[in-house]
């Protein structure tokens, strides 16, 4: 063994005690890529480099075989992960080679950039093996599956169903050749019926770092540009079909716009069988990792890429012959899902979720009766959701046969998206939302999307249209709310106490109130005196509010359109506090106990009522639905609603009743409140319900 070896030996065994010794304590504490050393004293080390460990098809389906085909050729395995850095793979494959690899695995990150550390890998005696994706220098070994095929078979299922019509194209990443050989593949299948105009290219981009959410993103524009007018889908993978099916689902698209992908993602697989997908085309990644680890070891044993056993020459796009292992994919529809089931890839209930029975011979069973739905509060401790919201919603998901679990976030936007984190590890098939902040949790809804979770926005708006948007209709309760306080107060000072700033119902209920109340303020009629948000809807943030406010004004105010009850209590204790509780009118919503009895009183005008009960009830019965692999476009009597932020959102919009001193009857008839809690301090004989 020459000193090259015996030190990097030295310097690895004296990394694996490091480690070991620092235990967990010092766990994610690097912010460089981390390295793994597998013991196991072998005769030379492969070093491997993966572009994004968090890619689940990386862990899961290539490193096993790669990594038991190099110990079982007598070799150590080590690797580093890039985090999608093209910068930070070169440094990880410089560190490689430092800790004595004799052997190099690159999954490149960008093929371009990584070609000097290859270059000077090379150059130092150090084989190199060009791992999926293509780098472009004749000395390395490429290995990966035919991606020119792979994009034939892509274009042929969906040709097959679609042989006129207009097409789209999304392709991977313009760094990866890999897009770019897909694409060719496409091309060949189509090119005659392009040039005849059976098919139209309405639309073609580019994935960067083949993100599903730039995918949904950019399909969505194409959708746009053309007036859905969308025939069929050549999406390079599946994380970018995954997106594309979510851009199709908002627009009621989904299932019936033919839609390609690749690699067998489970999900993809699911969608196969549930009819959203057309095609994966499955590249057996263990074979893929398998033959790099044997390949490795034969390399790192001074077997030149000449002495390789049934290598063919690849004529690369940069005018290079690459000398490569092209493995043969197989293309999945929903005629042979039965071969990923017996290659063990994946198992029927996963295969199966949602899928109804007598729709797939696989699923003979039909749905998978078990699942699970998870409910993310944003704060438990307010009395409405565990009183109202949640016993209707629960018992909807448990007659529907789910099992119901749950986190609360307590008012904290970042321990929410922990939350969603955490359910989707607990095994979450739906997700039901009440967002503390309505744009910080976007990315975990845009990841559980992806991930194929469905996603309840509950009560709250989350500007996604791949999620199902629940609430009563906030614009009509603002404006029940000013005709409310206008029926009594048609001139005079007006104070408007919105609520949270992140949350957008705080917004439609201003506008609500604003289209009651322009008329009057354009006239001078009304006059806006004071108006601001209630951080976190906060009731102490609203008095602290309306005491300054009265203090600007002198007190000279004469209506309070206050945004909900617990804002309209602040307010009122505030009002009360200068002898204005009670002579002052002040709104709110949602039937609080504390605010119907202040309606009986007298110090609060009105409460629009939004009954939770039904609006938990909904939400289960949708869940149920959704998590058995209802798309969003099968779901009965939805609605469209055009959100603040440009997006038709699929939703339930149920309608409020104002509750004032003429109709509280409502909510006791209802069992909303009983008639102690309603008429505790109420003189006999002021309200007709109050009556001992």
């Amino acid at each position: 063994m020459n000193m090259r070896k015996v030190v990097a030996l030295l310097v690895v065994a004296t990394m694996a005690a490091g480690l070991a010794a620092c235990g967990d304590d010092d766990a994610g504490a690097s912010t460089t890529a981390a390295v793994t050393t597998q013991a196991g004293g072998g005769e030379f080390i492969v070093g491997v480099s993966w572009n994004n460990y968090n890619e689940e098809r990386w862990a899961k389906w290539d490193e096993p075989d790669m990594k038991a085909a190099i110990e079982a050729g007598g070799g150590t395995y080590i690797s580093t992960d890039a985090g999608s850095s093209a910068e930070q793979q070169i440094t990880d494959v410089e560190q490689l080679i430092s800790q004595g690899a004799d052997a190099l695995i690159i999954l490149a990150q960008d093929g371009t950039a990584i070609l000097p550390a290859v270059q000077s890998a090379l150059e130092q005696g150090i084989p190199v093996i060009a791992y999926d994706r293509l780098i472009e220098d004749p000395g390395a070994l490429y290995i990966t599956f035919d991606n020119v095929e792979v994009g034939r078979m892509q274009a042929r299922a969906i040709f097959d169903l679609v042989p006129e019509g207009n097409y789209v194209f999304i392709k991977g990443n313009s760094t990866d050749a890999n897009a770019d050989f897909l694409r060719g593949g496409q091309q060949e299948i189509l090119q005659a019926a392009l040039d005849s105009g059976a098919i139209v290219n309405v639309g073609e981009m580019y994935t960067d770092n083949w993100d599903p959410a730039i995918a949904q993103t950019n399909m969505e524009q194409i959708l746009t540009q053309n007036d859905n007018d969308v025939d069929a889908v050549v999406a390079s993978n599946d994380g970018t079909a995954g997106g594309v099916i979510t851009a199709l689902a908002a627009q009621g698209l989904a299932g019936v716009v033919p839609v390609s992908g690749q690699d067998g993602d489970a999900a993809a697989l699911n969608r196969i069988a549930l009819g959203t997908q057309t095609v994966s085309v499955w590249k057996d990644a263990r074979e893929l990792g398998k033959k790099a680890g044997e390949a490795s070891v034969l390399l790192a044993q001074g077997t030149p890429l000449s002495g390789l056993p049934d290598t063919v020459q690849f004529d690369s796009p940069g005018g290079n012959q690459m000398t490569s292992y092209l493995l043969t994919p197989v293309p999945i529809t929903k005629d042979n899902l039965q071969v990923v089931l017996d290659a063990g890839w994946i198992d029927e209930a996963t295969l199966c979720q949602g899928v109804p029975a007598g729709t797939v011979d696989v699923c003979g069973g039909g749905a998978v009766e078990a699942f699970t739905v998870g409910v993310s509060w944003n704060n438990y401790n307010e009395e409405r959701w565990a009183k109202w919201d949640e016993p209707d919603m629960k018992a909807a998901i448990e007659a529907g046969g789910g099992t119901y679990i749950s986190t609360d976030a307590g008012s904290s936007a970042e321990q929410q998206i922990t939350d969603v984190e955490q359910l989707i590890s607990q095994g979450a098939d739906a997700l039901i939302i009440l967002a503390q902040d309505g744009t910080a949790i976007l990315p975990a809804v845009q990841s559980a999307l992806e991930q194929g979770i469905p996603v309840i926005a509950y009560d709250r708006l989350i500007e996604d249209p791949g999620a199902l948007y629940i609430t009563f209709d906030n614009v009509e309760v603002g404006r029940m709310q000013a005709r409310a306080i206008f029926d009594l107060v048609p001139e005079g000072n007006y104070v408007f106490i919105k609520g949270n700033s992140t949350d957008a119902n705080a917004d439609f209920l201003r506008g609500g109130q604003q289209e009651i109340l322009q008329a009057a303020l354009d006239s001078g009629a009304i006059v806006n005196v004071g108006e601001m948000y209630t951080d976190n809807w906060d009731p102490a943030i609203a008095q602290t509010n309306m005491e300054q406010i009265l203090t600007q004004n002198d007190n000279d105010v004469d209506a309070v359109v206050a945004s909900n009850d617990g804002t309209a209590g602040g307010v009122i204790t505030a009002l009360a506090a200068q002898g204005l509780a009670g002579v002052v009118p002040v709104s709110g919503q949602d039937g609080d106990a504390a605010a119907l009895n202040r309606i009986a009183l007298g110090t609060q005008t009105v409460s629009v009522w939004k009954d939770a009960r039904e609006l938990g009830k909904k939400a289960g019965e949708a869940s149920v639905l959704l998590a058995q692999g209802t798309p969003l476009s099968g779901l009965p009597d939805t609605v469209q609603f055009d959100s603040p932020g440009g997006n038709q959102m699929t939703s339930y919009l149920l309608t409020p009743v104002p509750i004032t001193k003429d109709n509280l009857q409502v909510v006791l008839d209802a069992g909303w409140i009983d008639e102690a809690t309603l008429c505790q301090g109420v003189p006999a004989g002021t309200v007709d319900v109050c009556v001992g």
